[in-house]
């Protein structure tokens, strides 16, 4: 074997390894991609540490998910669980800390901790804890445990907490359309601080319990209820101490309701409980069972120093002689500085020609309420759309009659400023139809073709045209493949690469025997 076939082997077998690398390569890109895509499902019982990360999320609960005793299973920054309908039981420790540029992402189901479970040590750092992660339509349960449950943004999802000595604080708990609580305390030592709570039926519900939750320095903004306190059956008095809170722009403010035990007992001092809708305490629910109870709410500021005022915004034994009396004097001079302040947010709200939108303008909108927008068509139009910032708008958008009555939409647990309202209409007068034009008869067989003929074309004129025409989405647009083109890209490299090698064979090949 000469020198020139020595070069020509060589150059090929380089070639064709290079060809082996390239395809080795794109299939391992390939086989990553989908990899990541599809996440990981996981049941069953954990019995070793388990870490849950971005890299392979989305972890899909197919079933139930035990965390064993003395086992930890720590959810990273930035990983996405999808719970489903199935849940997670804590018997020993769940350590989900995300971060705030990188929150864990939480959907769905129920994560309960047992009494089995690791409590969160202060001191140390270590125990179970859920902080820094979006948590949507999903339930915690502690029983008779103490996790921390730390700067979270539960979204229409709840925490229910029977026993131990939770921690429970800087979380956002917003509650859609006032369908659930946002917090049910029971039996528990725990402290509910500096939360910002808006939306649910009951911010806070405080069962008969001998223990003595503190509930401070939280904001209660926009629920139907803020406070619900009630007394079962054979409980001793609850005690709850309730102070430095901001309570207002509820239905109402507190709630008393008595179900055959001791009525709570709670301490209420240096709160801003003012501007609820309906009533800022109602004992209406205390009344049903034995001797009715009194309340003493001293030295919390109402929003007025009118005590006449003040007593309207009661209801009690004035109003109910089943009922006992709420004692509210003295009462503060001026908001406690060291309740929660109210932040304001603005939208604004307009309309296009064929009607108006009410309230229109700069709307001002306080943290965590909601706000209802009417569009009224005029005469001759009907609404089109109700655009919340330029998306149409779906949830709670209701029509009048048929839709040629007004519209209402509702924009919910407003958090931020710059939201914008739009209503457009469409006329509802028909057009007159266009007369035919007068053919001419003649004897040629062949009609002139239409010089600009549509498409689905019909007799019948065109109805409703629209006013300011707004272009929706497409509802299922098509996806663009990307991962298809390659294997071409690979064909003709691979078909490329070995034309030239052949070429270079049949070269030497040639050189050589000549």
């Amino acid at each position: 074997m000469d020198k020139a076939e020595k070069a020509t082997i060589s150059l090929s077998i380089i070639s064709l390894l290079i060809i082996s690398l390239f395809a080795l390569i794109f299939f391992s890109s390939v086989d990553s991609a989908s990899t990541q895509s599809s996440g990981t499902t996981v049941s069953g019982i954990l019995t070793s540490d388990t870490i849950w990360n971005q890299a392979n999320s989305p972890y899909m609960l197919t079933g139930a998910v035990g965390v064993s005793i003395g086992v930890t299973l720590t959810i990273e920054a930035g990983a996405k669980v999808n719970l489903g309908s199935n849940y997670i039981l804590v018997n020993g420790t769940i350590a989900a800390k995300g971060s705030s540029p990188l929150p864990i992402q939480i959907n769905g189901g129920e994560i309960r901790f047992t009494h089995l479970s690791s409590n969160f040590s202060e001191q140390t750092g270590i125990g179970s804890i859920i902080e820094y992660s979006i948590l949507n339509s999903t339930h915690v349960i502690i029983e008779n445990s103490s996790p921390r449950i730390n700067n979270n943004d539960f979204r229409n999802s709840g925490l229910s907490i029977g026993g131990g000595a939770s921690l429970v604080s800087n979380n956002v708990f917003l509650v859609s359309m006032q369908n659930n609580n946002a917090i049910d305390i029971g039996d528990s030592n725990a402290t509910i601080s500096f939360n910002k709570i808006a939306g649910a039926y009951a911010a806070l519900t405080i069962s008969s319990t001998k223990f003595i939750p503190m509930i401070e320095n939280n904001l209660i903004i926009g629920n139907r209820q803020g406070f619900r306190m009630t007394s079962q059956f054979h409980s001793p008095s609850v005690t709850p101490i309730i102070r430095n809170n901001t309570i207002t722009q509820n239905y109402v403010g507190l709630f008393f309701e008595k179900m055959g035990g001791p009525s709570p007992f709670p301490t209420i001092i240096n709160n801003n409980i003012y501007g609820n809708t309906n009533l800022n305490i109602d004992l209406s629910g205390s009344g049903v069972f034995g001797v009715p109870d009194n309340v003493i709410a001293n030295n919390n500021w109402w929003g007025t120093t009118n005590a006449q005022a003040i007593n309207q915004t009661i209801f009690d034994y004035k109003n109910d002689f089943n009922l006992g009396n709420v004692s509210f004097a003295p009462f503060l001079s001026e908001p406690n500085a060291n309740a929660p302040i109210v932040q304001n947010y603005t939208i604004q709200a307009s309309s296009e020609t064929g009607g108006s939108i009410s309230p229109s303008g700069t709307v001002s909108i306080s943290y965590g309420c909601s706000q209802e927008f009417t569009a009224t068509p005029n005469q001759g139009y009907k609404v089109s759309n109700v655009l919340i910032d330029g998306v149409p708008a779906s949830l709670g958008y209701t029509f009048g009659s048929g839709n040629s009555g007004p519209a209402s939409c509702t924009i919910w647990n407003i958090i931020s400023d710059g939201h914008t309202v739009l209503a457009t209409f469409d006329s509802t007068l028909t057009p007159s139809p266009t007369p035919a034009p007068t053919q001419s008869h003649t004897t040629s067989p062949t009609q002139a073709p239409t010089s600009q003929p549509t498409a689905n074309q019909n007799n019948s004129p065109t109805q409703n045209p629209t006013v300011n025409p707004t272009i929706a989405p497409t509802a299922n647009p098509t996806p663009t493949s990307t991962v298809s083109e390659f294997p071409a890209i690979f064909a003709i490299t691979f078909l490329t690469m070995t034309a030239l090698v052949a070429a270079i064979v049949l070269k030497r090949k040639h050189l050589t025997e000549s």
